[in-house]
């Protein structure tokens, strides 16, 4: 028996988490969401659970970006791919700093 993958959706807007939520479990995996920043530092503390986060970057109470360096900096989880799920504006010098420690980055724009 194949153990389905865990997927973690943070981000604020129902919509993408529904559209990721969907597609994810369409691919047998299970989902878990969170819809604040306060959330998603409460799923890191389990993050050993999860196969890949899909993060945004802005969000209410606690920003992604503080998510994510949560993420990396817990040995468990440091290696638990990333994929940054976000409509605001990045800088070149941002997503550099984001390709060294994300798998992807996928803007909202590009959502219908």
């Amino acid at each position: 028996m194949v153990d389905k993958k865990r997927v973690l959706i943070v981000d604020d807007d129902y919509i993408v988490r529904a559209v990721i939520g969907k597609v994810s479990e369409k691919h047998g995996a299970v989902v878990s969401t969170a819809t604040d920043g306060k959330e998603a530092q409460e799923a890191v503390e389990r993050i050993q659970d999860f196969d890949v986060v899909f993060l945004d970057l802005m969000m209410p109470h606690i920003s992604g970006w503080d998510i994510l360096d949560s993420i990396k900096n817990n040995t468990k989880a440091k290696n638990i791919p990333v994929v940054i799920v976000s409509g605001a504006p990045v800088s070149d010098k941002e997503k550099e700093k984001l390709s060294q420690k994300v798998t992807a980055f996928v803007s909202k724009e590009t959502f219908s």
